[in-house]
């Protein structure tokens, strides 16, 4: 799903009600309050991604099978993006797990999504 400043543009493949493309407006309203609740989540002050946790030993671990997801602010003169696959073996987080402003923030997203019957 991309958010513009007038639309909202959709691409849903797998998993989701609505596949293929998919494109509504945006009230300027509605918009403001996406890019505040990106603030308030202070989504420009987390890691870029926290899909490769480093060890203790200094060495990165790469993890290739888990769903992740991200969530991008793009600009004129900013651009931001959060990658997230956290995942846990046995209740242990396996990899570093984002604050829970993040899953608050994409939360919002998907439900802005559930509204327009994409999901």
């Amino acid at each position: 799903m991309r958010v513009q400043k007038d639309k909202i543009e959709w691409v849903g493949r797998e998993y989701v009600k609505k596949k293929g493309n998919a494109e509504t407006h945006i009230s300027e309203k509605e918009f403001e309050t996406l890019v505040k609740a990106w603030q308030s989540a202070k989504m420009y002050a987390m890691r870029d991604d926290y899909c490769e946790p480093t060890c203790p030993d200094g060495t990165r671990t790469i993890i290739t099978d888990v769903q992740d997801t991200s969530i991008s602010l793009v600009s004129p003169s900013y651009s931001k993006k959060v990658l997230e696959c956290f995942t846990t073996i046995d209740g242990k987080p396996e990899n570093p797990r984002p604050p829970d402003q993040y899953f608050q923030f994409s939360h919002q997203l998907i439900e802005l999504a559930k509204s327009k019957h994409w999901l």
